[in-house]
This record gives structure tokens, C-alpha cells and sequence, in this order.
């Protein structure tokens, strides 16, 4: 017979849901809401254990917040007969260890920072082992796999569990390579710290963050929730990700290349909300809400009216239901250009026509020699811009390719081309 393991990470319990509605009931979107969703699903499928991979408290000051929503959860898995076993991470390094000594049977791995090994045991049999560490500060600079000395794990197969920076190098929050993962012989690694779920590597060792149940904010989009890994007496691993979330993000483009009135602006938007709801209706399990950001794309003739009814409060009331769920419009971002006759408006010498002439040497690439020109001088500037101090963030070596530049350079072309033919036809 085969293994269920449950798991999860970066729950952040205290936390809130960023950029929501006023009217909408924060609470179901919630990361106590997910993870109440997580400790019942755990009831009701019965897993042989619960891994969770740390940060499933904000932060040490959510300490008296967070204990009564996470006790509750982990006594009634504790309860039902489900192992429940924990790292701590780089927010609740504080918090774990003192939940820990005050709910028996709760497992915390690696205090201190130190490997450890717990064996889940059924009926007298050793099911598998659970391998990892706790973060014991804010912030680990040693790569921790270089202490990681266990033995082949015999008969049982091997977990590993822990809350760690994959492939960051220099990071202060345990960086470890999936390189040094992929040597062992543990069957999958569980992993916390990012809140994007992402499966790096697929076959033995899978190695994969399990991401946050609940999406914090419009950055975290797409579906998530926890993660059921089933294993056969054969070692062979299937997963599936279980949605959790009561409030899913998603981020999609809206082409405005018909659009020619507001009522047609008005029918790309809902087409969107639409295809988007039919793209995603089959995953978004308990969500009773999706919230949306948008970026136009295309061209079209009344570009600078479009980004004038963007900017007003009136696209935020659009709050269409398809099928029970509540879709609402978080953001929309304006990637597009107007609709212009480039060859005719670069006729003569005038400014805009002297402009449209660039546009187009942008978008044609030729005459090379001008095109290479035009890419040089925007990557200083841009280069230049990225050096400023509040670009601190941006690593050095993170220079924009060609393209990068070409983008840019004709959006901000269109952008200038269009204000100056508004003021000629002001001015006529």
C-alpha cells in the first residue's frame, strides 16, 4: 500500500490579503481561512502525515494572533491520529519552537539550525523518514547542506523537509543548490520560503516549493493551496496541487485593436473576465473571488481616451459573477499605442513626423545602421537610469537585452507621438 503525505508552507498566519474590495469579507480570503481549509482536508483524506515547510506565522509579533487559529488546526489533525511535522522558517524561527513545547505531538525538526531525522511509524512500522532543519535566526547565511551527513535511510523512504533559497547563492535565508538536493536519497524535497509554487525538478529527487495557500497580494498569482504527494511500493511519486485559496489573483492581456468606443472597450473587458473565468473555473476549488490585472496591448484609435477611462473609478465597479464567483478588477496597466499611419505621419520635418520616423526605423529595424544607433543611445540612458539609487535593487549584471530596449523605446515613442498629434489637432 502506498504513502499520502499533505503539505504546505508560508501560510503566514496575522497576516492580511493586500488590495482587496471594501466590501469584500476579508476573512474568507485569509490565510486562517486556508489554512482551516488545509487541517480539514487533512480530516477528511486522512494523509499517513502533514508536512509543513515554515513561515506558517507572519512574523513574532503575530505571536498571540496567530497561536489559537494554529493550536486549534494542529490538535485536531494530532487528534484524528495524523503526524504533524514542521521546520520553522526565517518568520517564525521565534514563534515554532515555543508552539512546539506546548502542543504534544506536535513535531519540530532541526532546532538550532541541525539536521534531524523523525521516522513516521504505523502499526510498529516505519513508513518513511522526514529529514530537515529550522531556521534558528532571522537569517542563515551558511548553506546548511554542507552539514548534512546522513546515511542511506534502509527499507523506509525519505522526505526531506525544509524552508530554504534554491539556487541563490549569497542569499541570507539558507541557500541551498538543487544540485546538492538532487545527491541524496531522499525521494522528494519539500520546500518553503517562495510563496510562487514551483516544481524544479520532477523525477526522484522531486524537488519543488509548495508555495503560500492563500495569494497575499496581486504579485501571487495563479493557483494556491497545498500540495498531496502520494508514493507507491515502488518509490514511484505522483502530486497534486490542492486549491485553498478564497480569493485567487490572476493577471491576463486584453487586446484593444477594436476597440473604437466605449462600448466596445466596455466588451473587451468583459470578454477577458470571461475567458479568463473559462481558463481557470475547473482549479479554483473553494474561491468564492478572482481578482484581476489587466494590461492592454495592441493599438487603437482612441488610445488616449482608453487611458483616460482606465484612470477614472468607473472600470473598478465592473464586478461581473460567473458561476458564483465574484470577479473584480484590481488593475489595469496600459502596454498599448495608438493607431497611427507611421509612414504617412513621417512624412516632412515637422517634430512628430521626425519622431514617426524613428518609430518606424524601431519597428522595421532598418535602415541597420540608424536601428543600431537608436538601440545604443537608449541603452545608455536606460543603463543610466537603472544606476540611479532607487534602481538599488536591480543586480548590476541584470542588463536589458536588445529587445528590452526596442520595447521600451517605441512605447515611449508612441507615447510622445501621440500627445504632439493631440496638440497639432489642438492647435489646427
Amino acid at each position: 500500500m502506498g504513502l499520502k503525505i499533505l503539505c504546505a508552507a508560508d501560510i503566514h498566519l496575522g497576516r492580511r490579503t493586500s488590495r482587496l474590495p471594501e466590501d469584500f469579507d476579508a476573512r474568507r480570503c485569509s490565510p486562517e481561512a486556508a489554512w482551516e481549509r488545509l487541517v480539514q482536508r487533512a480530516l477528511d483524506t486522512a494523509p499517513d502525515a502533514v508536512l509543513l515547510a515554515g513561515d506558517l506565522v507572519d512574523q513574532d509579533n503575530r505571536f498571540y494572533e496567530a497561536y489559537g487559529p494554529l493550536e486549534s488546526g494542529i490538535r485536531r489533525m494530532i487528534d484524528a491520529g495524523i503526524p504533524v511535522v514542521a521546520v520553522a522558517g526565517n518568520h517564525d524561527w521565534q514563534v515554532l519552537p515555543r508552539l512546539a513545547d506546548q502542543i504534544e505531538g506536535f513535531s519540530l525538526l532541526g532546532r538550532a539550525g541541525k539536521w534531524e531525522e523523525r521516522s513516521i511509524d504505523k502499526d510498529g512500522k516505519t513508513l518513511f523518514r522526514v529529514r530537515g532543519f529550522s531556521f534558528h535566526a532571522q537569517h542563515i547565511q551558511k548553506n546548511l547542506f554542507n552539514d548534512y551527513s546522513f546515511g542511506p535511510g534502509g527499507d523506509a523512504p525519505v522526505v526531506g523537509l525544509i524552508h530554504c533559497d534554491l539556487d541563490m547563492p549569497g542569499s541570507v535565508y539558507a541557500p541551498i543548490s538543487t544540485a546538492q538536493l538532487a545527491t541524496t536519497d531522499a525521494l522528494a524535497w519539500i520546500c518553503g520560503h517562495t510563496h510562487a509554487p514551483r516544481v524544479y525538478r520532477n523525477e526522484n529527487p522531486m524537488i519543488f516549493y509548495c508555495g503560500s495557500p492563500q495569494g497575499l497580494d496581486p504579485t501571487e498569482a495563479g493557483l494556491h493551496g497545498a500540495w498531496e504527494i502520494t508514493i507507491d511500493n515502488a518509490r514511484r511519486i505522483e502530486t497534486e496541487h490542492i486549491a485553498l485559496s478564497g480569493l485567487r489573483w490572476e493577471a491576463a492581456d486584453i487586446s484593444v485593436d477594436d476597440v473604437i468606443d466605449r462600448e466596445s472597450f466596455d466588451h473587451a473587458l468583459i470578454t477577458g473576465l470571461n475567458d479568463l473565468h473559462a481558463k481557470i473555473v475547473a482549479e479554483l476549488g473553494p474561491a468564492y473571488a478572482v481578482g484581476c490585472r489587466f494590461r492592454l496591448t495592441g493599438r487603437s484609435p482612441i488610445h488616449r481616451q482608453i487611458r483616460a477611462w482606465i484612470q477614472s473609478d468607473d472600470v473598478g465597479g465592473l464586478k461581473p459573477i460567473n458561476d458564483g464567483i465574484q470577479y473584480f478588477i484590481e488593475k489595469i496597466s496600459d502596454d498599448a499605442a495608438p493607431k497611427i499611419d507611421l509612414a504617412e505621419e513621417a512624412k516632412g520635418t515637422s517634430p512628430p513626423a521626425m519622431l514617426a520616423a524613428k518609430i518606424l526605423t524601431l519597428r522595421d529595424k532598418t535602415p541597420a545602421d540608424e536601428y543600431s544607433r537608436l538601440i545604443t543611445q537608449g541603452r545608455k540612458r536606460i543603463e543610466a537610469a537603472i544606476n540611479k539609487p532607487y534602481y538599488s535593487g536591480i543586480e548590476s549584471g541584470n542588463k536589458p537585452g536588445d529587445e528590452t530596449i526596442r520595447d521600451f523605446l517605441m512605447r515611449a515613442g508612441f507615447s510622445a507621438l501621440e500627445s504632439l498629434l493631440a496638440q497639432k489637432e489642438a492647435d489646427a
